[in-house]
């Protein structure tokens, strides 16, 4: 609990957490600003409720393969995907993707919001819809951090954890 430092989960949602000593609320509703369990602080998240789900929900509808694989060589499926996803330039050959499964709440509070994969076409191959999913997701804990550095909160450091923090290429995203 430190000014400056942030944290960053994947996990079904994802949430980007900043710690506070001021009490500073956004207008318009896309964060949360609550009481710290630290007395007399308070702390700032913005939350992407499809965030770790987006890329489960694209391993369990798209990657049988790298499932049955990952379980013969005893690894996580996930660590598989990952390496698919690390082949592809950042930018996924053209292809957006909104994670925006169960609606959403930060930038866009909207239950009714959905998921989008937008630029598709017929050159773009498994791997670079994996990675666009996992860009989408971080362009949205992005827009997250960037709502908090407008309410004036200092950042210095970026902590991932929870399950996307695992994975070296969500990291470096």
């Amino acid at each position: 609990v430190k000014p400056g430092v942030i944290s960053s989960t994947i996990g079904t949602s994802g949430v980007v957490f900043a710690y506070t000593d001021k009490v500073s609320i956004d207008p318009l509703g896309r964060v949360h600003t609550f009481c710290h369990a630290v007395p007399n602080t308070w702390h700032i998240m913005g939350v992407t409720q499809g965030a770790g789900l987006s890329l489960q929900w694209f391993r369990n509808n798209f990657c049988r393969e790298e499932i049955s694989t990952a379980n013969l060589m005893g690894v996580d499926p996930y660590y598989l995907m990952d390496k698919a996803a690390e082949k592809v330039e950042a930018g996924s050959n053209g292809l957006l993707y909104l994670p925006y499964l169960m609606g959403e709440r930060t930038p866009h509070l909207d239950p009714d919001c959905r998921g989008v994969i937008f630029g598709l076409s017929a050159k773009h191959t498994k791997k670079e819809v994996l990675r666009a999913v996992m860009e989408g997701v971080v362009y949205s804990l992005k827009d997250c951090l960037e709502i908090i550095k407008e309410l004036g909160v200092d950042i210095s450091q970026v902590r991932a954890s929870g399950g996307g923090g695992k994975s070296p290429l969500w990291r470096q995203m």
